[in-house]
Order: C-alpha cells, then sequence, then structure tokens
C-alpha cells in the first residue's frame, strides 16, 4: 500500500516535471523514467510479463528512437527550431488515431469480439489450469506462450535494430580511431 502511494506519486512528479520543462532531451529522459516507474508498477501488481515489456518497450526502446528523433531533427537549445513538420505530424497521427478509434468496441461491452468465445473458459479455468493467481501471467504464458515467444523475439529484433542505428556510430568512431 505505502509502495503503490509512493510510486504514484514519483509518477505524478515526473510527469509534472515532463509538462514543466522545455528542453526536449530532459523530457525524453522523464519519460524513460515514467515508463520504468510504470514498469514498477506493474511489478508490484503481480504482472512481471506487462512489466518486463513495459521497461523494454516504453524506457529501453522508445527513448533510443527519441533520442535518435532529436538527433536528425533540427533542436537548438534542446528546443524544436522548425514546429511545422512536428505539428504535421502530430496532426496526421492525430487523424490516424481517431479514424481507428471509431471501430473500437465499448468498454465493458458484453457483445465485444474480446469477451466472446475463449475468455469465459480463460476466466473460469486459469487458476485449476496453471496454479498461479494472475490471470495475465496464466494466459501470456501457459494460453498463448508460443505468442508471448513471438512477442519476446520481436522486443529482442527491436532492441537490437535500436543498437545497430545508435550504437553504429560508436563502433564506427572506435574502429577509425584504432587505425
Amino acid at each position: 500500500m505505502i509502495l503503490d502511494l509512493v510510486l504514484l506519486f514519483l509518477i505524478l512528479l515526473v510527469a509534472i516535471a515532463m509538462v514543466i520543462t522545455t528542453n526536449l532531451v530532459h523530457v525524453v529522459i522523464y519519460g524513460a523514467i515514467f515508463s520504468l516507474l510504470s514498469a514498477l508498477v506493474y511489478l508490484v501488481m503481480a504482472a512481471p510479463d506487462v512489466a518486463l515489456t513495459e521497461a523494454a518497450i516504453g524506457a529501453c526502446i522508445t527513448t533510443c528512437l527519441f533520442l535518435a528523433v532529436l538527433k536528425v531533427i533540427k533542436v537548438e537549445n534542446g528546443q524544436i527550431r522548425s514546429h511545422w513538420g512536428v505539428l504535421g505530424a502530430c496532426v496526421i497521427f492525430l487523424v490516424i488515431i481517431c479514424i481507428h478509434s471509431l471501430d473500437l468496441h465499448y468498454y465493458g461491452d458484453i457483445n465485444a469480439v474480446t469477451n466472446q468465445g475463449v475468455v469465459d473458459y480463460y476466466k473460469q479455468h486459469f487458476a485449476e489450469d496453471a496454479g498461479l493467481l494472475s490471470m495475465v501471467n496464466v494466459i501470456l504464458s501457459s494460453y498463448r506462450g508460443f505468442d508471448t515467444f513471438g512477442e519476446t523475439l520481436l522486443i529482442f529484433i527491436a532492441g537490437m535494430c535500436v543498437w545497430l542505428v545508435v550504437g553504429r556510430d560508436r563502433f564506427i568512431k572506435g574502429k577509425t580511431d584504432e587505425k
């Protein structure tokens, strides 16, 4: 209980810091801290698989991609010089999200596809089938183990791609310095 409150308070502080700061590099770093704190919240909530995914994708891969984008776009003193390209990309992204959100079912809709079929079996038998208390862990490790393996493989591949993109310059510079 106390740990939950401390983590939520820290998340709130980091979110406020992200909104207040004007330096984009600081915003990316605060985003990584936010993701790590979120991963800790998931871990406390007995969802280690979600915590691991949040730490890998939210804190690691997303942070590396944001830092790579900051390296590419025109940034002076931590602020974007040209706002029009960024604004255009944000508007396009927002329109795409709005269009796709029209197909979503209402939260708690009994007739939604996600509430049909095998979901009822999962809800009723997860504890006796696997002997675990977390339905999420049973679904990901037992019922959908092959999918989870594929997702883990995708996270690994994405991490290696980020390492190749971000770490490649350092590797090349290290080789040229040795000659």
